[in-house]
C-alpha cells in the first residue's frame, strides 16, 4: 500500500493529492494528506500510461463490465464556503466512448450533489454541475466547444473565485466557462476521480486515464485567465 503523506504534508481535510502511483493493477492508492481513499468498482493503476510518475489510474470499461463508474473516492473532506480549485489530468486510448458525459471529477454530498466536471464526447463540450442543495440549481450547462482526441493528455479544471465572485472552467489553461454568482455549492464530505457519482451508472465514469488529481482550498486559476498547465507532479 502507497504511504500517505511521501512528500511531507500534513493531514487535511480540505485538501486532496492523488498521484496514483504504484504498482500495476493495484486496486488501492492513497491521498497524500491522509484522507481514508478507495478505488471503486474495479478501477486500477496501470503502468502503461501516466502523465507524471510510473502509473495512472485506469477505469477503462471491460466488455461486459457492469460496474462503469470506477474511480476513486476520498472521504472526510469538506468543501464549500471558500475559494477552490479541483483539477486532474484525463486521456482516453481510442475514440471517446459516446455517452451522455465522461466525469472527470466531483466534490459532492451524500446526495451526490455538488460540483463536478466532465465532457459531452459526442458536442465536445465540457459539462459543468454544480448544486447548493437542489438538482444542480446552481448549474447544469455545457461549455464552449473544446477538442479531446484519442492518445493525448489534458488539464482539466474547475475553480470557485470568490474575488471575483464566479465559477470558471479550463481546458488546457484556457478558460471555457464562466458563471458570476455568489451562491456556493453544498458543503461536501468526499470527493471522486474518474467519476461523480459511487452508485453505479454506465454514463457516470471516465472510461479512461486520470493522473494527478489534486482538490486544493484555494482558487489557483483566477479570473478566468489562461494558464499553462503543471508540468510536473503536485507537491503541494
Amino acid at each position: 500500500f502507497p504511504q500517505p503523506y511521501a512528500t511531507g504534508l500534513a493531514p487535511s481535510t480540505n485538501k486532496v493529492l492523488l498521484h496514483f502511483n504504484g504498482l500495476d493493477g493495484a486496486t488501492t492508492t492513497a491521498d497524500e494528506y491522509g484522507n481514508p481513499t478507495i478505488l471503486v468498482n474495479g478501477a486500477a493503476l496501470d503502468t502503461a500510461q501516466a502523465k507524471f510518475g510510473a502509473s495512472s489510474m485506469n477505469n477503462i470499461s471491460s466488455p461486459g463490465q457492469s460496474l462503469e463508474d470506477m474511480g476513486a473516492k476520498v472521504t472526510g473532506v469538506s468543501l464549500g464556503s471558500n475559494g477552490w480549485t479541483m483539477e486532474c489530468f484525463v486521456r482516453w486510448p481510442t475514440s471517446l466512448p459516446v455517452d451522455s458525459r465522461l466525469s472527470f471529477f466531483a466534490a459532492h454530498d451524500v446526495s451526490d450533489l455538488g460540483a463536478s466536471l466532465g465532457i459531452d464526447p459526442v458536442g465536445q463540450v465540457l459539462r459543468i454541475l454544480l448544486s447548493n442543495g437542489g438538482s444542480y440549481n446552481i448549474a447544469n450547462a455545457n461549455s464552449s466547444a473544446i477538442t479531446a482526441i484519442a492518445d493525448t493528455w489534458y488539464h482539466a479544471a474547475l475553480v470557485r473565485d470568490n474575488s471575483a465572485g464566479a465559477y470558471y472552467a479550463y481546458w488546457n489553461g484556457t478558460s471555457v466557462y464562466s458563471l458570476v454568482t455568489a451562491t456556493q455549492i453544498h458543503p461536501t464530505t468526499y470527493v471522486l476521480a474518474g467519476t461523480d457519482t459511487v452508485t453505479p451508472n454506465i454514463n457516470r465514469s471516465l472510461k479512461g486515464h486520470c493522473d494527478e488529481f489534486r482538490l486544493s482550498n484555494v482558487c489557483r486559476y483566477p479570473g478566468g485567465t489562461p494558464f499553462t498547465p503543471p508540468t510536473a507532479p503536485f507537491t503541494s
